[in-house]
């Protein structure tokens, strides 16, 4: 398989993107799409009953081990 871009074998490093950096603009659009995109606070109340607050720790833990 081919690798894309700045991609490695031995190290996945993410490289700086001048766009988002030198641009206050795009930081501000992302910053007012995360306000339009929150969940409602009650969705774990409404919406997701069958998950615990216990399971829910399950599931948080579980998702740290994989993600390490």
């Amino acid at each position: 398989m081919d690798l894309l871009c700045c991609e490695s074998t031995t190290k996945s490093v993410a490289q700086k993107d001048p766009t988002l950096l030198l641009d206050d603009r795009v930081f501000d659009t992302m910053l007012k799409s995360e306000i339009r995109c929150l969940p409602a606070p009650d969705y774990l109340a409404t919406v997701q009953k069958d998950l615990t607050a216990n399971l829910r720790k399950i599931v948080v833990d579980w998702m740290w081990e994989v993600s390490i």
